[in-house]
Parts: structure tokens; sequence; C-alpha cells
């Protein structure tokens, strides 16, 4: 997403005037992440700005519910507002304010585990319909690091009420992503540190994902 003073900065560069060496014409090239301007001997590459809304599930489930943000509860394994009926409204609700973000020209970060298949088809029917690009992050860790994840929820507050005692039943539930192409993934260690988690996101070559997209969302629509 372009900033205002990209915008300024991009137009400046679309003149031969603004470089400089000796430019003739000056060609434009875009892609998903940046923008590319050819003044004959040289390339010059400027990546756009990227600004990011992020919908985490559990803050959308507590607001449809109205639970306090920092409330925890005891709740059992797909009970109350973790029902499996709770469930599905809470991700209708995700992809109803992701649709409305889509319509602003705005990309969207869905913080939801997705780890029923059905959920994740209808988030690709959405991305389908709103001709959108879509891209599931699959973060992956060891069962000890998991174990030791749920154990420090439950001596901290966090928006999340699961806890270790429900890692099994969790872990059960899970439905692999078998059914989505290489194209629509990316798979992260996050055993590994942080700042190497994202570096291994960022290392994907993001622009032909998203030329791959509408081929790949196919590809799911057919299978």
């Amino acid at each position: 997403m372009e900033t205002n003073h990209q915008t300024e900065i991009f137009r400046a560069m679309a003149k031969a005037e603004f470089y400089p060496h000796e430019v003739s014409t000056v060609e434009q090239r875009e892609t998903n992440i940046s923008r590319v301007f050819l003044t004959g001997q040289y390339v010059y590459k400027i990546k756009k700005s990227i600004s990011l809304g992020i919908l985490q599930s559990d803050y959308v489930r507590k607001k449809l519910f109205h639970i306090a943000l920092d409330g925890t509860s005891n709740l059992l394994f797909e009970e109350g507002l973790y029902s499996k009926a709770s469930a599905a409204l809470i991700y209708g609700k995700i992809l109803m304010l992701a649709q409305q973000e889509i319509k602003q020209g705005r990309s969207i970060i869905l913080d939801a585990d997705f780890s029923l298949r059905h959920y994740r088809d209808e988030a690709l029917r959405l991305a389908r319909d709103m001709d959108a690009n879509i891209i599931f992050m699959e973060c992956t860790a060891s069962i000890e690091t998991l174990k030791q994840r749920h154990s420090i929820r439950d001596i901290s507050n966090t928006n999340s009420d699961l806890r270790q005692r429900q890692f099994k039943q969790l872990c059960s539930r899970f439905e692999s992503l078998h059914e989505l192409p290489d194209e629509l993934r990316i798979r992260i260690n996050t055993d590994l540190p942080p700042a190497e988690s994202l570096r291994q996101t960022l290392a994907h070559d993001y622009a032909l994902l998203s030329q791959q997209t509408a081929v790949a969302i196919k590809h799911w629509e057919s299978g």
C-alpha cells in the first residue's frame, strides 16, 4: 500500500530530470510489493510501504460475547464461548470484518488457528469472491515447545482461555493443511528465535506467491 509520501516520490521518479545521470525515457513496472523504474542504463526498485491490520480471534470472541479482554474462564474444551456454535459465529465475524477491509483496498492478517478445514475453505471462498490474494502461515513447533507455551498461559494473563489441560484435545481436533497447495502456504518453524522466524517469512518471494494465488485457488476448487 502506497503512502501519500511515496506517491509523491514515485511521481517525481517518473520524470527524467529526477535522475543525476542522463535519461531519455522512464518506464515503470509494478509488482505487489514494489515499483520499478527503468531509466536505460540503471534500474531503480522501490519497496512499497506495508500497512497491515490484524484481526485476532481471541479479541473478536470476547468482544462479541461482551467479556473483558483480560478476563479468563475455566471453560471445558468446546463449551461456552469455545463451543462449535460459538466458533462458527467467531469465524463468520472475522471473515465479515476481513471483507470490509478488503473492500477498502487494505490487506489484513487473520490471527486465528484455522485448524479445521471448513474454516480454511470459507477463507478461500472469500478470497475468490473478493479477487484477493491469500496466504496461510503454518506455524510449527516441537511438542515440548507447545506444551511449554501452554503451561505459561496457566500463570499469565492472555486473551486466550485455552490451557495446557486442553492440549491433547486441541491436537486431536487439528486437521492437516494437506489440501492447500504450496502456493498458498508458508511453513514457519517457531522453535527458532522470533527474529529468525521473521526472516524465514520475509525470505519467501511474496510477489511470486501472489501471482500464483489465482491459479492455486482454481486448483483448490477443482480438487
